[in-house]
């Protein structure tokens, strides 16, 4: 073998030797995240978190038509004076949680 033949040789090792474990560390990352996605304990727990907003969901839509009724019944008029109507719901809310509101005739866009 030829001393040029060597050093080639030693400069490709070198240059190869420190990527073998990088690579190896990058592999077993890469599988890893992918298993944590594919894992069932993920699938059951995303899945427990959806049922979970699901039912707290369907407690705030029970709640929101409870409160609208009972307002509803304090106006049995058809058209209800918008002051009457902001002050119960000021009452209900607070006076730093209502924004604005609109009246509209039920079925109006």
């Amino acid at each position: 073998m030829s001393i040029r033949f060597r050093l080639v040789a030693i400069c490709f090792v070198v240059a190869i030797l420190p990527a073998v474990p990088v690579t190896l560390l990058v592999r077993s990352l890469i599988e890893k995240s992918f298993n944590v996605g594919l894992s069932e304990t993920v699938s059951d727990a995303l899945e427990s978190g959806m049922s979970i907003s699901r039912d707290h969901m369907a407690q705030l839509q029970t709640g929101f038509e409870r409160e609208a009724e009972e307002i509803a019944a304090l106006f049995p008029e058809t058209v209800p004076d918008s002051a009457r109507v902001a002050a119960a719901l000021a009452a209900r809310v607070g006076p730093d949680g209502l924004d604005g509101f609109v009246i509209a005739p039920a079925g109006s866009p």
